[in-house]
């Protein structure tokens, strides 16, 4: 939702937030009512390793970006 309308969560200590955040509420909160969850503290890690990837992969995709505009306004010149 946030990237349609182009505010994407660029920092990492914002987005591992957030992903605790909402880690926490499917692992150990959202169990209290329906009683067919169970919580794994492995399912929290993984949602973080996940968050961590896209930030490294966000970064890559900024810096080739980054590197392609550069080089087009060398071209111009």
């Amino acid at each position: 939702l946030l990237l349609s309308i182009g505010k994407e969560i660029k920092k990492l200590g914002w987005l591992l937030l957030l992903t605790l955040a909402a880690g926490i509420v499917w692992e150990y909160i959202a169990p209290l009512w329906k009683k067919t969850a169970v919580a794994d503290i492995w399912d929290l890690v993984s949602y973080l390793a996940g968050a961590v990837l896209y930030w490294l992969i966000l970064k890559i995709y900024e810096k080739c970006r980054r590197r392609g505009s550069e080089d087009d306004t060398f071209e111009k010149n």
